[in-house]
């Protein structure tokens, strides 16, 4: 059971320092840009490095980067741990506390709240008495999450390899 827990706290750890590093990246972008001399090619956070020409950022839409700006390590996560379109939840779960943990995501146009009818066609428990489904401005940002974390763990992974073979 206390293996369970480090496994799952790893993985969270894992997750979110990337989350939190480049959201601290796009967040200042700008002023990175504008303090670097043209010809510095990459950015170094601890053992993450960036290249400035790099495919980060470059995938993503201006209303996805508009929506993920600023949004804290718990709501980047609960965003891309979702691997259905659709989340419902049912007793002892309360409706109000739901949506205040769904909340960021909501205003931000990322999730959108279920009507009574949406959760009574689409959620699968009976008892279930809140709903959110992903917007597709929330899908485009989960799975640009995605595609940023795979790209830092390979990004990882061959720094990784090449230090181990000099």
């Amino acid at each position: 059971m206390a293996e369970e827990k480090t496994s799952a706290g790893s993985i969270a750890k894992f997750i979110a320092w990337p989350l939190v590093a480049v959201a601290a990246l796009l967040l200042f972008q700008n002023q990175i840009a504008t303090v670097l001399p043209d010809e510095a090619g990459k950015i170094s956070i601890g053992n993450l490095t960036i290249e400035k020409d790099s495919k980060l950022g470059t995938s993503a839409s201006p209303d996805v980067l508009t929506a993920l700006k600023d949004l804290p390590p718990n709501a980047n996560f609960q965003l891309i741990s979702r691997n259905l379109a659709v989340t419902c939840f049912w007793p002892p779960v309360v409706p109000a506390s739901a949506r205040a943990d769904h909340s960021l995501l909501i205003e931000r146009g990322l999730l959108k709240e279920l009507s009574a009818a949406e959760i009574k066609a689409e959620c699968q428990n009976p008892a279930s008495n809140v709903g959110f489904r992903l917007t597709p401005l929330g899908d485009r940002a989960r799975t640009f999450q995605l595609n940023l974390l795979a790209e830092l763990a390979q990004a990882r992974a061959a720094g990784d390899s090449a230090s181990a073979s000099k």
